[in-house]
C-alpha cells in the first residue's frame, strides 16, 4: 500500500480521476431484502435501515428499489482520510458546473458517484480542476544529470541491456509483465533484435556512468495503419544506484526528442505503470503524460493481482511541465 498524501496541493495535483464502467445504484435495503456482500460496493447502517451502492444488475436482480442511478468516478490518488479541503474542492467545482455528487471515501481512495448522463462533463470538470492546480503549482525543474550519458543503443550492447534487463524483472516483478526466466531464455539475437530491429519496430536508450549501462527505456511502434500513429513506451528502468541522477528525466527526453526528430508520423505515446508506483508516476506526470483508466487484474504476482494504470502524452505536449535545471541535461538526452 503507498503513503497516503494529506497536502491538498499535491492531493490537487495527482487526483487521476478515472470513470469506471457502468452504471451504480443507490437504495436502502427493505426487511427482507438482502444483497450478497461480494457486490456491494459501499454500504452504511442508519436508524432507518442498511444503505448500499451497488451496480445496476445486481440492484434489478435483487429487487431493489433505486433511490439514485449514478456514474463511479474513482480518484486514485492516495488520500488521507484526516486530509482537509479536498472533497470542498471538487464538489464546489462540481457544483458550479451543475453537478451533484455522493462521496464514498474508502481506505485508500475517495469515489464520486455523479449522474450517469453527466458523467464525461464531470470527468472534464475534476481534469481542468487537477490541471489548474498543476499550472499554479511551482514549476518543476529537471534535476541535472550527474555523470551521465543518455545514447541510442546498438547491436553491441546487447549483452549488457539484457544483464541489466534480467536484473530489472529480478529486482521489479511487479513492475514488468515478463518474468526473469521467460527473458532469459531468449538467444542473444531476440536482445539484438530488440535494440536493432531491421524494420524498426523497436528503439532503445541507455543510461551511461562512463562505460557502463545503468539504465534503460525502449519504444515499440505499430505497423498497422490505424496504431501507427502511437508509441508504446515499455522498459524503463534505472539501476537504485543511480537513481536521484537525473537518468530516468534523461532516458524520457531522449526517446521524445527521436520521435520530434525521427518519427513525425508519431504524435502520442503510450504506457503503463503498475497502481502505487509514485515513484515512476511522479516521473511520468512531471513530463506531461496523464492517466486515462486503470485496468484491473493487469497482471497476477505470488502476492496476488496488481492493476495498471494507462498513462498517455501527446508528442507535441511532452515536457511541458518540466524545465532543465541547466541546458547541458537537455542536450545530453539527444540521441
Amino acid at each position: 500500500m503507498t503513503s497516503p498524501i494529506a497536502d491538498l496541493d499535491e492531493l490537487l495535483q495527482s487526483m487521476e480521476p478515472v470513470l469506471n464502467p457502468g452504471a451504480y445504484v443507490f437504495a436502502s435495503l427493505q426487511p427482507g431484502q438482502s444483497v450478497d456482500a461480494a457486490h456491494v460496493m459501499a454500504s452504511i447502517r442508519e436508524r432507518e435501515g442498511v444503505s448500499v451502492v451497488v451496480a445496476q444488475d445486481v440492484a434489478q436482480r435483487a429487487g431493489l428499489a433505486p433511490l439514485f442511478v449514478g456514474a463511479w468516478i474513482t480518484l486514485h490518488v492516495h488520500s488521507d482520510l484526516q486530509a482537509v479541503g479536498l472533497t470542498a474542492a471538487f464538489s464546489d467545482a462540481l457544483g458550479r458546473a451543475g453537478i451533484s455528487c455522493n462521496v464514498v471515501a474508502g481506505a485508500c481512495h475517495d469515489h464520486i458517484f455523479v449522474p450517469q448522463h453527466l458523467a464525461q462533463a464531470a470527468m472534464d470538470v475534476l481534469i481542468r480542476l487537477q490541471q489548474g492546480a498543476r499550472d499554479m503549482a511551482p514549476r518543476r525543474e529537471a534535476p541535472a544529470a550527474q555523470g551521465v550519458r543518455v545514447a541510442a543503443l546498438v547491436s553491441g550492447d546487447a549483452v549488457g541491456y539484457r544483464a541489466l534487463m534480467l536484473e530489472a524483472y529480478a529486482r521489479a516483478p511487479d513492475a514488468f509483465t515478463s518474468t526473469p526466466q521467460e527473458r532469459e531464455a531468449e538467444p542473444e539475437s531476440w536482445w539484438v533484435r530488440r535494440i536493432a530491429d531491421p524494420s524498426g519496430a523497436s528503439v532503445v536508450f541507455g543510461a551511461f556512468r562512463d562505460t557502463v549501462l545503468v539504465g534503460a527505456v525502449a519504444l515499440e511502434f505499430s505497423a498497422k495503419p490505424k496504431t501507427r500513429h502511437k508509441a508504446h513506451l515499455i522498459g524503463m528502468y534505472v539501476q537504485p544506484g543511480a537513481r536521484g541522477t537525473g537518468a530516468g528525466t534523461l532516458l524520457l527526453d531522449a526517446a521524445m526528442a527521436h520521435l520530434r526528430t525521427r518519427r513525425p508520423d508519431i504524435t502520442v505515446v503510450v504506457l503503463t505503470v503498475t497502481e502505487g508506483n509514485l515513484s515512476a508516476m511522479r516521473l511520468y506526470r512531471s513530463a506531461g503524460f496523464a492517466a486515462f483508466g486503470t485496468e484491473p487484474m493487469a497482471i497476477r504476482t505470488p502476492e496476488g493481482y496488481r492493476a495498471k494504470v494507462h498513462m498517455a502524452c501527446r508528442v507535441d505536449a511532452f515536457g511541458d511541465s518540466v524545465q532543465a535545471s541547466d541546458g547541458s541535461a537537455k542536450m545530453a538526452a539527444s540521441p
